[in-house]
C-alpha cells in the first residue's frame, strides 16, 4: 500500500524507479525501513554565494521519505527523505554534482537548511539526502556512502 503526502506544492508524477533508487530501497528494506511517497515540486540545492541553482527538469525528480521500524537510540526512529535527481549521462550529472556540492558548502553551510544532508552521485543520478536530526546523520551519511560505492 502506498501513502501519499501532498504539500502546497504542483504535483509531480513520480518517474519509473530508477536503478539507484531500487537498490537503496533494497538496502532499507532490509535494513528495516518503510517508506512513503511524497509528491513534491522543485526540490534543488542553491548556491548562495553565486545564486546559482543546479539545473533540473522537476519531472526528473523522484522523492520518498524512509523511517526505520527500529528505534536507536531508544525511543528515537531514524528518518530522513530522499530526492533522486535525474540527468540526460554522467557527465551533466557530475557538472551538476560538482555545482551542488559547492551550494551545500556555501553560506557556511547553511544555504540549503541546516540540518545533516548528503550528497551522492550515482551514473546520471544525484541522491539528495536530508534529516532534520543531527543523531541521524549516520544513516543519511551510511545510505548515500552505498550508493556512492555502488557504481
Amino acid at each position: 500500500m502506498k501513502i501519499f503526502i501532498v504539500l502546497a506544492f504542483p504535483f509531480l508524477f513520480l518517474n519509473p524507479s530508477s536503478n539507484s533508487e531500487q537498490m537503496l530501497r533494497e538496502k532499507l528494506t532490509k535494513d528495516g525501513f518503510t517508506f512513503l511517497e511524497i509528491k513534491n515540486s522543485d526540490v534543488g540545492i542553491v548556491n548562495c554565494q553565486t545564486k546559482q541553482k543546479v539545473a533540473l527538469d522537476p519531472n526528473s525528480q523522484t522523492h520518498f521519505y524512509a523511517k526505520s521500524k527500529k528505534d536507536k537510540p531508544e525511543g528515537y526512529y531514524p528518518d530522513f527523505s530522499v530526492t533522486i535527481l535525474k540527468f540526460k549521462d554522467l557527465k551533466t550529472a557530475s557538472r551538476n554534482f560538482e555545482k551542488a556540492k559547492m551550494g551545500m558548502k556555501s553560506d557556511r553551510e547553511f544555504c540549503n537548511g541546516k540540518g545533516p544532508n548528503k550528497l551522492a552521485l550515482n551514473n546520471n543520478e544525484i541522491l539528495y539526502f536530508r534529516t532534520r536530526a543531527e543523531m541521524f546523520r549516520k544513516y543519511t551519511d551510511k545510505y548515500g556512502d552505498y550508493i556512492t560505492n555502488s557504481r
